[in-house]
């Protein structure tokens, strides 16, 4: 057990110390989405080979290890990612080297998604050194552009058969029978009639990077013609500076505002403390130029409202609830532009045609531009399918409960099987620090899921019904 715990160390270390965010600028014909992604994917399918598996690298989109002969229509599948998600501010750990520390492993990708990614490789390659006879091949299939479009799976099942049934790790347990539907939008607000001489004016703010991440940090660039307001504007923020959620530095009449909030994955984005709307809550104190106060009450208030209401769109169903994240905020007075991306996710029984029509009227009642810039329709499995029952099962086995099944905001790949759902590695009760600072897991929960993985990869590789 010490050799193995050990080799499933290295293998994580060697995964997190690989940038694997997407960058535009490095994309290549080999490396669609970049350096960092290309390196985790090709790193993953050396350990495939040299474990004697058989592994394919679909054009640098994505790629798979395959155990067991057969067609890719009949196989049995794990589906995992590669890529993260920026590390952003906060970290007390390097992001890109595995700590581990009173029994958590740190960096940016343990908990979403490559510890799990190990976990799911391991348990394939006991499968492969037990010598399980399978009635049907098992694939672990690893894309890297999760965390954004998806490209690298529509690309892989453009050239590769698509499984019927499998299990994705980058949820929680028990199991997740289902998953909201996602709209990611970006609304451009053009900047009309500036008043450069209002009290304060508004020059600038920008916060975050992704749609799907709360941003932890925002700026702005305020000038200030009246003194008076420089001394309320202190008064205002005296208990957020002496709590180091705001810094201020001036520079003449230029002032400079850094606010600190919380990152949280855009899924959940009640577990984070949005930095751009936080601020936007103490300009809109202020005596601003009217295009940034609009921007402030209007465009900056109603997307920061994680509820839906104030944008007219809140929903709610018995297990689910519509949420909104403005996870990018630009506002530029020099170039007369504003711009929101944001991630609205819905109940999966809510139709995004209707959602996307919602959107519409606000953004024309505003006199906004609104453009989707990704769609993912609601999945769903029906709880008492066999698929969901097995993994209960399996859950069962290993822990000795059987909570019911959940659906959450997140979007994993279960949606790119006809029969598929999440199935760990979050533990109930256990902190979710995906897309936070200091990412972490318990390397004994991996542990356990690494066990519960090659149970359900068992079953599914000798099982003729799912």
């Amino acid at each position: 057990m010490e050799r193995f715990e050990q080799e499933f160390l290295t293998k994580l270390d060697e995964l997190v110390s690989i940038e694997s965010v997407y960058h535009d600028a490095e994309a290549t014909s080999e490396a669609p989405f970049g350096k960092g992604p290309a390196e985790a994917l090709n790193c993953v399918l050396r350990w495939g080979e040299e474990d004697g598996m058989i592994v394919k690298n679909v054009d640098g989109y994505a790629g798979h290890i395959q155990l067991g002969e057969g067609r890719g229509e009949d196989a049995a599948s794990v589906l995992v990612h590669l890529d993260v998600v920026p590390p952003g501010p906060g970290w007390t750990k390097a992001p890109f080297a595995l700590t581990e520390e009173d029994g958590r492993l740190y960096g940016r990708g343990v908990l979403d998604n490559k510890g799990a990614a190990v976990a799911a490789y391991m348990a394939l390659k006991q499968i492969k050194t037990e010598g399980v006879a399978l009635k049907r091949p098992l694939r672990f299939i690893a894309g890297i552009d999760e965390e954004r479009h998806w490209a690298c799976m529509d690309h892989y099942f453009q050239e590769e058969p698509q499984p019927k049934t499998g299990f994705v790790p980058d949820a929680d347990f028990p199991v997740i029978t289902k998953e909201k539907g996602i709209l990611d939008v970006e609304v451009t607000q053009p900047l009309f009639n500036i008043e450069t001489s209002a009290p304060v004016f508004l020059q600038s703010l920008h916060s975050g990077e992704r749609e799907n991440m709360v941003p932890a940090a925002a700026e702005a660039e305020l000038v200030m013609y009246d003194a008076a307001e420089l001394e309320r504007l202190y008064k205002l923020l005296e208990h957020m500076l002496a709590a180091d959620q705001f810094k201020v530095e001036a520079h003449g009449s230029v002032l400079r505002l850094d606010v600190y909030g919380t990152p949280a994955h855009g899924a959940a984005p009640d577990l984070g403390d949005h930095a751009a709307v936080k601020l936007g809550q103490v300009l809109e104190q202020l005596p601003l130029d009217q295009a940034g106060l609009t921007f402030v009450q209007k465009l900056l208030a109603e997307w920061g409202d994680s509820t839906g209401r104030l944008l007219g769109v809140q929903k709610e169903t018995s297990d689910a609830v519509l949420t909104v994240n403005a996870g990018v905020v630009r506002y530029d007075a020099s170039t007369k532009q504003a711009k929101i991306v944001a991630t609205v996710r819905a109940p999966a029984e809510v139709p995004l045609a209707e959602l996307r029509a919602q959107l519409d009227t606000w953004a024309e009642r505003r006199g906004m531009d609104l453009r989707v810039l990704d769609e993912l329709p609601g999945h769903s499995l029906q709880s008492d399918h066999p698929l969901a029952q097995m993994l209960l099962d399996v859950y069962e086995g290993h822990t000795g409960e059987r909570p019911a099944p959940l659906a959450i905001g997140g979007a994993t790949y279960a949606r790119v099987l006809k029969d598929g759902a999440a199935f760990g590695p979050l533990f109930p009760n256990r902190e979710n620090t995906a897309h936070q600072a200091d990412e972490w897991m318990y390397f004994k929960d991996l542990l356990l899921c690494t066990k519960m993985y090659e149970d359900v990869l068992q079953r599914l590789g000798q099982a003729e019904n799912l």
